[in-house]
């Protein structure tokens, strides 16, 4: 039966659905019984009785051809409207309480559905009957197309735009819809959508934010433990560097585990004083301990070698007052001049 050749139709009561997606996908389409509708006639709207029995359904799955659309509020009906598709209708089943259809929504109504953005679909049935008057009993024939909407009981294909029931309006409802009008175009703006986004799209980009913000904990989650662990190599990483500073400087270090704090306070500065102590030692000037023993040829004590401890000093002031090492030098020596004097000669 080519669906084509028959211009009259009928919007059926709409049924409600579960804003959780059934995991088989079907939907009961078509009720049995004797279910008011309205018919188009001659651009008039007639009120009708649509008589469905078994014998209906039976005629109505056999009719069936092709994947209808499942659009928004029957948009695609109208000369120039949005085709966008909510789902595609695959299959249809009769069963004892009426006709199913089987549903492979897109993602877009996928997520009207489940986020309860529509609440009801309207199937249009088609006709094969003429000159049909208020109150007649009709049976359908074959299933037109598909709807999600927000209104129940839509008698006519009109979509919810009207334009000319917008025209009707009060000066100050159409006041009211020139600001909504503006907010929209701000929100599809803030979106980053197309200037003529329709609300279906709207929703849709809505609603892959929300998905987003929902991971956002377990995205802040995952770069903390990311953070934490590279801290941690790098704090080993340190750890390893200074064990080497310290084979590497030990014979000028006599207190380990402070210039092993400085250096992993600040490495680099550490490292240079360090470095300067090693270089600038002299071997005449090597410390001496037991003084008794340590004469000079010419009868007088040698000077005790304190660069290990005045530069661990040192580097503890730098570190502690955050100063350069010609501050933190002079700190020093003020703090604890004994380290900074010479022993005074043995006669």
């Amino acid at each position: 039966m080519d669906n084509e050749n028959i211009s009259t139709f009928s919007v059926i009561i709409n049924r409600e659905i579960s804003p959780v997606i059934p995991e088989d996908k079907w939907y009961h389409l078509v009720p049995i019984g004797k279910i008011p509708g309205f018919m188009e006639e001659n651009g008039k709207s007639i009120r009708v009785i649509q008589d469905i029995d078994s014998a209906v359904i039976a005629e109505l799955a056999n009719n069936f051809r092709g994947k209808p659309l499942v659009d928004f509020d029957h948009h695609s009906s109208l000369p120039d409207g949005d085709t966008t598709a909510a789902a595609w209708l695959t299959k249809v089943e009769e069963r004892p309480d009426g006709l199913w259809g089987l549903f492979d929504f897109s993602d877009l109504g996928k997520l009207s559905v489940e986020n309860k953005r529509y609440r009801f679909l309207s199937p249009s049935l088609l006709f094969d009957v003429k000159n049909v008057k208020e109150g007649d009993l009709v049976r359908p024939v074959a299933l037109g197309s598909v709807g999600l909407t927000n209104r129940p009981n839509m008698k006519t294909l009109t979509p919810l735009s009207n334009k000319e029931s917008v025209n009707k309006q009060s000066p100050e409802a159409l006041m009211a819809q020139g600001e909504k009008g503006k907010q929209m175009k701000e929100l599809i703006t803030a979106l980053g959508l197309p200037d003529n986004a329709e609300m279906p799209v709207v929703l849709n980009a809505i609603g892959a934010l929300q998905n987003q913000a929902k991971e956002l904990p377990t995205v802040h989650h995952a770069l903390s433990v990311v953070k934490n662990q590279l801290a941690a190599m790098q704090k080993k990483e340190l750890e390893s560097e200074v064990e080497k500073d310290l084979v590497k400087f030990a014979p000028v270090i006599q207190n380990r585990e402070e210039v092993k704090a400085q250096l992993i306070a600040n490495r680099e500065a550490t490292l240079k004083i360090l470095a300067a102590l090693k270089t600038v030692t002299p071997e005449k000037e090597k410390t001496v301990h037991n003084r008794a023993g340590a004469k000079t040829p010419d009868g007088t004590a040698t000077v005790r070698n304190k660069a290990a401890d005045q530069a661990a000093f040192i580097a503890t002031v730098k570190n502690r007052d955050k100063v350069d090492h010609k501050t933190a030098f002079n700190t020093a020596r003020a703090e604890k001049p004994e380290l900074f004097q010479e022993e005074a000669k043995e006669e």
